[in-house]
């Protein structure tokens, strides 16, 4: 149904004042008789309030709920339905304990859906519902994904965890309004008492509407200089660290629209989780977050970016103090009056402002990092964050800090079921799963791992398999489902599991890993080798997923990848040397008739860094033999001499045989034509016989030896 924009901006300006006004009547009428076209127009901008008031009471402040008609509030409650919680606690994931006003995002969500809101509105009363749910759900997902748009649609992507799609659609978003931006060097200073310029990065603004027309709007003012943001807390005066680093040379970053504002903030967390493996991607997102908060945004925007550079800040150790106080200061200005709600609520959608429990629950994971379990602890215990409580019992390694507070709250399945795996109780959990009528997922999740560290698959993957029917969007669940049908030895049922994982999470290296050593297994190499190929491109520094790679190609017949394989595995270990599989490799070369040559190559760069046994050096002097390379097959017998002798005597007969046939295929080398040292050969059998005389004189294999010296030196 269509709406009027004007009566949103109202809504938007002052939802207080709208709910109210609203007749008590009409509510009543959209709870028990919401048929007419009054209705559903009423109904629309009863949800769209309702959610706003929501977004204040809970993520911008400041609280509203004195300020709202209590008696309207009392006949809502009553109009509820009596399992309304049933319907906000979506897919086995309970709304967090801190959320207030809940019959609010109930209204919203379900008027929404209920009185046809247009599409966006859906959207956006599912992602509020979503932020406040532990783990992403399938049917908020799908209210989600299709309705979303704009800035909204990359950010939703980043919600339900579809980080490729996330990159994609903040690219395209880019695109469409056409700003162009890079992050580039300049020479400045970032501590007080530095004496060079080093570079810094920064970030220089190539394309956007203030530069394309002077007469856009745009939010802020160019800047020519590095300052603090009025809302940021400032370095303590003792400190080295320059609030902003001094740049030799000043520069211009041009005014800029909220939409380009809101693309450089999902930038910032964009660089961050784009380029795990990247060590300066925080140096590199930091200057795009000081940079909006210097053009001195509208006060959502400058929360967002502030709580995104706290948390970066915490990273490095010297800026952990002010990381912190700064997470106090948002929690401190949400209560605040100086900001009108309208002013807060201004261009919130196109934000990822974290709600008051995130800051606070961010307050207490920085004190984690810090080594201070005890104070995080007592953050968690005073906001009843009981996951978070749980994890700092495991790092201070104190469960029964957890257990002590626990056992005194309310027999939730959430608190059961906490206890029960601080415990590792698991009638705890199966209370907890009864608690919840059936509906708690995590419950069945936290069995599911009790029996997988028991190694019972069977019984492991029986729980997984009830938790997921709850609630699908687990990748790591279906993920430990496939490794349990793989030990079960139910391949097809483990190809499905690890199938579900790549839907979710398409770049899953060790998953694809799994999935081609399942089709390998029941014979289907292709597959197989198509599944490696995605674990290579995906994870290119694992060994293991390397050699997976190199076996799985031989049974595919793909020798070139083979050879690749062997190549890439030991450019990430330098010290590698598996010989078997590196024989398997020569084998299938030989037989396909590929290209020994490369293979040579490799095992020359092998044989330089890594610490080859006798096995390699047997294997790369018979292949130099068969390549005529006589002078490198000389070369390799040696080491295959100096591999068995090691830095001790031998005193074991077998390893003496082995020896003796090592020095005969060496002297053999030695004697050819190509390389004429016979005068080398004799002089290594002397010192051999001579060594050995007196532990294996009596041995065949050593009298072997002495008739090869006799008839070198006879023939000279």
């Amino acid at each position: 149904m269509e709406i009027s924009q004007q009566a949103v901006t109202r809504i938007e300006n002052d939802p207080v004042a709208y709910f109210n006004e609203i007749p008590h009547d009409i509510v009543f009428s959209l709870f028990k008789d919401p048929c007419s076209q009054q209705n559903q127009e009423h109904g629309i901008y009863f949800a769209i309030d309702a959610l706003y008031l929501f977004i204040v009471e809970n993520f911008t402040g400041p609280s509203i709920k004195d300020k709202l008609d209590e008696q309207l509030l009392s006949k809502i409650s009553s109009y509820l339905p009596a399992d309304y919680i049933d319907d906000i606690n979506v897919d086995g994931e309970m709304i967090s304990t801190q959320a207030k006003l809940i019959e609010l995002i109930w209204i919203a969500y379900k008027f929404t859906q209920k009185f046809d809101a247009p599409k966006i509105w859906i959207a956006r009363a599912a992602m509020i519902l979503q932020r406040c749910l532990p783990n992403p759900t399938p049917i908020l997902k799908y209210l989600v994904l299709p309705n979303a748009s704009g800035i909204e649609l990359p950010i939703a992507h980043r919600l339900f965890h579809n980080y490729q799609k996330f990159f994609e659609e903040l690219d395209k978003y880019r695109e469409t309004i056409k700003f162009e931006f890079k992050l580039t060097g300049k020479l400045g200073k970032k501590t007080k008492f530095q004496q060079e310029s080093k570079s810094q990065f920064i970030l220089e603004v190539q394309s956007c509407q203030s530069i394309r027309d002077d007469s856009v709007k745009a939010q802020g003012n160019s800047i020519t200089s590095m300052t603090r943001y009025k809302r940021e807390v400032a370095l303590e005066e003792d400190a080295n660290l320059l609030d902003r680093p001094n740049m030799d040379e000043e520069f211009s970053i041009p005014s800029l629209t909220t939409e380009e504002m809101a693309f450089l903030i999902q930038e910032a967390r964009a660089i961050t989780e784009r380029n795990l493996g990247d060590e300066i991607r925080d140096e590199k997102a930091m200057p795009i977050l000081t940079t909006i908060l210097q053009l001195e945004p509208k006060y959502s925007f400058a929360t967002a970016a502030l709580f995104d550079k706290s948390r970066l800040e915490q990273h490095e150790h010297s800026l952990q103090p002010r990381a912190a106080l700064q997470l106090q200061s948002i929690i401190d200005d949400f209560a605040k009056d100086e900001v009108s709600v309208s002013d807060r609520l201004s261009e919130f959608f196109m934000l990822e402002h974290p709600p008051l429990w995130e800051v606070k629950r961010e307050m207490g994971l920085q004190m984690m990092n810090i080594g201070a379990a005890r104070t995080a602890a007592q953050i968690f215990i005073d906001n009843k964050m009981w996951d978070e409580l749980a994890i700092c019992c495991v790092i201070a390694k104190d469960n029964d800090m957890g257990i002590d507070v626990l056992k005194n709250e309310k027999p939730t399945p959430q608190v059961l079921t906490i206890l029960g795996e601080l415990k590792k109780d698991k009638s705890l959990l199966e209370e907890a799963w009864k608690l919840s009528r059936q509906h708690y997922s995590r419950a069945q999740r936290s069995l599911a791992d009790f029996y997988l560290a028991d190694k019972d698959y069977q019984k492991a993957a029986e729980h997984y398999e009830i938790a997921l029917k709850i609630n699908p969007l687990f990748p790591q669940c279906w993920h430990s489902l496939g490794c349990c049908f793989m030990r079960l030895e139910n391949f097809e049922k483990a190809i499905s599991s690890f199938q579900e994982v790549i839907s979710q999470k398409g770049d899953d290296s060790e998953c694809f890993s799994n999935l081609a050593i399942c089709f390998s297994t029941i014979g289907k190499n292709d597959e197989a080798h198509k599944a490696i190929t995605q674990a290579v491109r995906f994870q290119r520094e694992n060994i293991k997923i390397w050699e997976n790679f190199i076996v799985i190609s031989i049974n595919a017949g793909k020798v070139n990848d083979a050879i690749t394989g062997i190549e890439e595995v030991s450019r990430v270990e330098r010290k590698w040397c598996n010989t078997p599989l590196i024989y398997e490799v020569i084998n299938f070369v030989l037989k396909e008739k590929g290209d020994m040559k490369r293979v040579i190559n490799a095992m020359e760069k092998i044989s330089q860094n890594a610490d080859c046994g006798f096995d390699f050096w047997t294997i790369y002097a018979d292949i130099a033999a068969a390549m005529e390379d006589f002078k490198s097959e000389l070369e390799m017998r040696a080491n295959v001499i100096k591999a068995l002798e090691g830095d001790e005597k031998i005193m074991d007969e077998t390893v003496f045989n082995r020896l003796s046939k090592a020095v005969e295929k060496y002297v053999a080398a030695a004697t050819r034509k190509e390389n004429g040292k016979e005068k080398t050969a004799i002089t290594r059998l002397k010192v051999i016989l001579r060594k050995y005389e007196d532990n294996f004189a009596t041995l065949e294999s050593y009298k072997k030896l002495e008739q090869l010296l006799e008839d070198l030196q006879s023939n000279i």
